[in-house]
């Protein structure tokens, strides 16, 4: 451990792995004291900030946001059928997990992820009774599900699903979605009525 040097207004405390220059401080604790934070940092820069209130911020925790900005209704392709949902465009992706060409999102390290994800379903007629399955699956894997039975003139009907799922790292999470029958029934498309978002919890 180096103390590598302070001002009155910042405290810097260093680890170093032997060799010389700059480069070999792989770890840093700082203390700022005009605003009272604490700084971690590895690999360079600060990462993670603890202020006087406990607050902590992680600046590169993962997090993702998608959603499907058709502005339009998207149809299913296949009755009772399993169907990965598009969701096309990225409000944000810290750590850039989010595919929006595969509709997946690829854990980058192992951990306990939230995940949700919300829907508008359109079409619905009063004289059909309507089954709706909206999952989170992990690997192709269902892990989280939301069941509608709908036999009332509600014309749309919002549904989500969301709880946390383990992931490995390089494990992928998507959102599915399937319906009883494809005539009708479809998801209005936009970004506040389509999403897909989650974050790594720990």
């Amino acid at each position: 451990i180096t103390v590598v040097g302070g001002t009155a207004e910042r405290n810097y405390l260093a680890f170093a792995d032997g060799t010389s220059g700059d480069a070999r401080y792989r770890g840093l604790i700082s203390y700022d004291h005009n605003t009272d934070k604490l700084g971690i940092g590895a690999g360079g820069g600060t990462k993670i900030e603890l202020d006087a209130n406990g607050a902590m911020t992680n600046a590169t925790q993962p997090m993702w946001w998608a959603y499907n900005n058709s502005n339009n209704n998207v149809a299913l392709s296949s009755a009772g059928v399993y169907e990965v949902f598009p969701f096309n465009v990225e409000s944000y992706d810290i750590g850039g997990g989010y595919n929006t060409s595969n509709n997946r999102y690829v854990a980058p390290v192992a951990g306990k992820y939230y995940v949700n994800s919300k829907l508008l379903i359109q079409g619905l007629n009063s004289g059909t009774v309507y089954y709706i399955d909206l999952i989170i699956a992990v690997n192709g894997s269902q892990k989280l599900r939301e069941t509608l039975r709908l036999n009332t003139y509600t014309r749309a009907q919002t549904m989500s699903v969301s709880g946390l799922v383990h992931c490995d790292a390089s494990d992928y999470i998507e959102v599915q979605l399937r319906f009883e029958n494809v005539s009708n029934q479809a998801i209005y498309a936009a970004q506040s009525t389509a999403y897909f978002q989650g974050f790594l919890v720990g």
